[in-house]
C-alpha cells in the first residue's frame, strides 16, 4: 500500500506543480520584503557639447522609492500568508489523493474477494449438480 501511494504522490503531474507552485510562493516571500530597484538618470545637453559652446551641461541622479515605515514587513506577512495558503492547498490536495489511492485500492481488493468467492460458489453449485445427475442416473433419486 505504501509503495502506491508513494508511485501515485511522485506521479502525479498537478500535485508536482502545486508543490513547485508552494516553493515558488516560499522564495518570493523572501524577496517581497525588500527595497524596490533604485532607478538611475543621467542627462547631456547636446548643445554644450558643441564647439565654441559653454561648459558641458550634464545632471545625473538616482531616486530609490523608500516604503513608509512597517511597508516592507507587512508585505513579507502578505506573502508569507499566501505561500502558507499554497501549502495548505497542497496538503490538502495531497491527502485527498492519498484518500482516493486507498479507495481505488480497497474496491480493486473488494472486487477481487468478491468474484473468488462467486467462483468457489460457482465450483459448489457444479459439483451439487454433477452429484444429483449422478444419482439421477443411479436411479437411487427422481428428477426433481
Amino acid at each position: 500500500m505504501e509503495i502506491l501511494q508513494r508511485a501515485v504522490l511522485s506521479r502525479n503531474p498537478s500535485l508536482l506543480a502545486m508543490n513547485a507552485a508552494v516553493r515558488q510562493a516560499r522564495a518570493l516571500a523572501d524577496a517581497r520584503g525588500a527595497l524596490d530597484d533604485p532607478m538611475i538618470d543621467a542627462e547631456v545637453a547636446p548643445r554644450s557639447l558643441a564647439p565654441g559652446g559653454a561648459g558641458a551641461g550634464w545632471r545625473a541622479g538616482i531616486a530609490l522609492t523608500l516604503p513608509l515605515f512597517g511597508q516592507r514587513g507587512l508585505r513579507r506577512s502578505e506573502a508569507g500568508a499566501e505561500a502558507d495558503a499554497a501549502q495548505g492547498g497542497y496538503e490538502s490536495a495531497r491527502l485527498d489523493l492519498i484518500r482516493e489511492t486507498r479507495a481505488a485500492f480497497y474496491d480493486d481488493y473488494h472486487y477481487g474477494q468478491v468474484r473468488s468467492t462467486a467462483l468457489e460458489l460457482l465450483g459448489w453449485v457444479r459439483h451439487a449438480r454433477a452429484a444429483a445427475l449422478a444419482r439421477y442416473a443411479a436411479g437411487t433419486a427422481g428428477q426433481q
